[in-house]
């Protein structure tokens, strides 16, 4: 499966794989029973094996030689990384404000 808006070029051989919407695809490539997400780009001579899942927007290459199964995703910068930690932190505030203290007695 081709998704829309993909480029692929000359001598590429794709097989059994899904390729995303605007994913570029460089020449002499070979993927094999793959995804590609939106966006990706594999550069010029790299081999994507079977088992492989590239994320949206990553980019890998030239002449890169994926192990067979292996993940690949966009590093987080660290700014978003720490406003995730603060959304954290703000969430169990929240929660532990509005918790109620409850007492309860014990009948024997």
């Amino acid at each position: 499966m081709i998704g829309q808006n993909c480029t692929i070029g000359p001598g590429t051989t794709i097989t059994n794989s899904y390729i995303f919407e605007g994913a570029v695809i460089g020449a002499n490539c070979v993927i094999e029973r793959s995804i590609i997400g939106a966006g990706a780009h594999v550069k010029d001579g790299s081999i994507v094996p079977k088992g492989c899942m590239l994320a949206d927007g990553v980019v890998v290459g030239p002449n890169a030689k994926l192990e067979e199964f292996e993940r690949l995703s966009m590093k987080r910068n660290q700014a978003d990384v720490e406003a995730d930690e603060e959304d954290d932190d703000s969430d169990i505030e929240e929660v532990e404000a509005s918790k109620r203290c409850i007492s309860f007695s014990l009948c024997e």
